[in-house]
């Protein structure tokens, strides 16, 4: 998985190439006819399937507020295509497949990474892709040239486009730099290795792996996690006392982060369309949304200590809390987080639910959480607590 320097940087290598700057500054761009999206962009941001992000760009760029909807945009990137990181520990390939989830979405991501590894491209990665992609037999690289052409024939047989297309040179162009660009993340010695070998090396064998980011569901290596995230992280962080909304996946400790990602990417691949929206939360922050009554909570809980996270679906083509989550349930108990629609006991009876919100320890366990007297291992399980 990458780092927090190597997300922003792939996340720029995907603005540059989809942002439209005129006189310096980013700008709006009119999409013309038979592009596919709607009827304007941001940095490849489009008010077809991200209406309200591309609005609140488009306004920052008409109130000329230019670096801040450039940083706007390329975060948005980054969110978008951060459920990749629980398909592969490689950042070369985690840098190829989050171009092309850009493009084509997480569904699309899927088939092309299927179609390289020559199993069934169902736009689900499950246990046979991840099984293919652990006995990948050939080198990083070998899987990048593979990943390479299965997007451009992806593209022919899903996107219906080839050389008779006005976009194609400007496509093929986009992928001959994202492959060029995903191996500048390969080390001098990951090419000699298969990503199967890479991922299984240890940690401090390549500083490209996020060891705790390996699982996609709770991590069973009580090795992975040391010390305590909220003191080591969360407290020296410059959002600590934020009052504006944080949904930085980065200031998830690292196992409920995985998870999240895990939850989204599976939901996402299931067709409900579903976006990481608030992962920490200060008190301050806490006290603000009381004050204004979005809470009936006045004093912060889990999202503190970088162990929740909250979600949110498409609905009519609006990000949206409302309506049914029921659907998070399985994923969040397969991938170790307790979804807030049942709190881990679903045939318990509760006076308080979050039904869009996941979190890494029990409601018991809470109190302690909050008293300094526990914090989660790596190989912590809420389901094994025996506090559920």
């Amino acid at each position: 998985m990458s780092t927090s320097e190597q997300r922003k940087d792939i996340a720029k290598f995907i603005y540059d190439h989809e942002a439209r700057i005129v006189n310096h500054h980013l700008s709006v761009y009119m999409l013309p006819a038979g592009d596919g999206g709607g009827t304007y962009e941001v940095a490849g941001i489009n008010n077809r399937y991200h209406p309200e992000e591309a609005l609140a760009l488009a306004q920052l760029i008409s109130e000329e507020k230019y670096d801040e909807a450039a940083a706007r945009a390329q975060e948005y990137i980054a969110l978008q295509t951060d459920p990749v990181t629980t398909w592969t520990t490689v950042v070369a390939l985690e840098a190829m497949l989050r171009d092309c989830s850009f493009n084509r979405g997480g569904h699309g991501a899927a088939r092309i990474l299927q179609r390289a590894l020559g199993v069934e491209d169902d736009g689900y990665v499950g246990p046979a892709t991840k099984k293919a992609l652990a006995s990948y037999a050939g080198t990083s690289v070998d899987l990048l040239t593979a990943l390479r052409a299965a997007r451009e024939q992806y593209e022919r047989d899903v996107g219906h486009r080839d050389e008779s297309s006005p976009f194609w040179k400007g496509l093929l162009n986009r992928w001959n730099d994202a492959f060029t660009f995903a191996k500048t993340f390969l080390t001098a010695t990951t090419p000699a290795s298969s990503p199967a070998e890479v991922a299984a090396a240890p940690a401090a064998a390549s500083p490209q792996i996020d060891a705790p980011a390996i699982a996609a569901a709770a991590v069973s290596a009580p090795a992975i996690l040391t010390g305590n995230f909220y003191e080591s992280v969360i407290k020296k962080d410059r959002r600590y006392n934020a009052i504006d909304r944080v949904s930085d996946p980065d200031l998830l400790e690292p196992v409920t982060r995985a998870a999240v990602m895990a939850i989204v990417a599976d939901a996402n691949a299931h067709g409900y369309g579903v976006a990481i929206y608030e992962t920490y939360r200060s008190q301050a922050r806490q006290q603000y949304l009381f004050e204004h009554k979005a809470t009936k909570l006045r004093t912060v809980g889990v999202h503190h200590y970088g162990m929740a996270c909250d979600i949110v679906k498409r609905i009519n083509g609006e990000w949206s809390w409302k309506g049914d989550f029921s659907f998070l349930s399985g994923f969040a108990k397969q991938h170790g987080l307790i979804l807030g629609g049942t709190w881990g006991q679903p045939n318990v009876h509760h006076t308080f639910y979050d039904d869009d919100h996941v979190q890494r320890c029990t409601v018991k366990r809470q109190e302690s959480l909050f008293t300094g007297q526990w914090y989660p291992s790596a190989d912590y399980d809420p389901y094994k607590d025996g506090a559920t």
